[in-house]
């Protein structure tokens, strides 16, 4: 049997659970979603801190912390596909890349939104890009799979047409990282 990779989320007992999460899409998606609790980049920030405000876990209440939910990312030949993954938090809803797909799951729940299935190849496992959306057009997800990079509607999960061709463009090499995002620019 082949090793499996999970996607594990552990959460302090004591805390209240956050409010439902809210539809990314659109002007709402734009002003706040560098919110304390987003992590809405590779690093989550431009800088690369990897650094959270949250104040919840502390080193006196660490040994508390309990699974709150897995989702299995699946296999796709490699031993464990999805070890090196960032996932995304914007607004309670998380977004992963897995063995040949990219999900938005309920980080509440961990109960899967949708899945983009790839038609062939499978996705970059380091990561995604946000993007909020402006005034015209809603919040994206950006990902590479080999030399091709995408871009979902971040609330449905379907290909951007307006991207590219058919919400993909052709790279010019294979490209396994994360996509960066700063404004408007990849």
């Amino acid at each position: 049997m082949r090793p499996m990779a999970l996607l594990a989320v552990a959460l302090l007992p004591a805390c209240s659970p956050p409010p439902e999460p809210p539809q990314v899409a659109g002007a709402a998606a734009t002003a706040d979603y560098m919110r304390g609790a987003d992590w809405p980049s590779y690093n989550r920030d431009l800088a690369g801190t990897r650094f959270s405000p949250l104040k919840q876990i502390s080193p006196t209440n660490v040994d508390e912390l309990r699974q709150a939910w897995s989702y299995p990312l699946g296999t796709t030949g490699r031993a464990f596909a999805g070890s090196e993954l960032t996932p995304l938090v914007v607004g309670a809803v998380l977004y992963a890349t897995a063995a040949d797909r990219v999900v938005a799951l309920n980080a509440v729940t961990g109960a899967e939104i949708w899945r983009f299935a790839l038609p062939q190849g499978e996705p970059s496992q380091r990561g995604l890009a946000f993007w909020p959306g402006d005034a015209t057009a809603g919040a994206r997800i950006f990902f590479t799979a080999g030399r091709t990079l995408f871009a979902l509607d971040a609330a449905t999960g379907q290909r951007v047409p307006a991207f590219g061709t058919d919400g993909e463009v052709r790279l010019p090499a294979a490209y396994s990282g994360a996509p960066t995002r700063y404004d408007d620019l990849l």
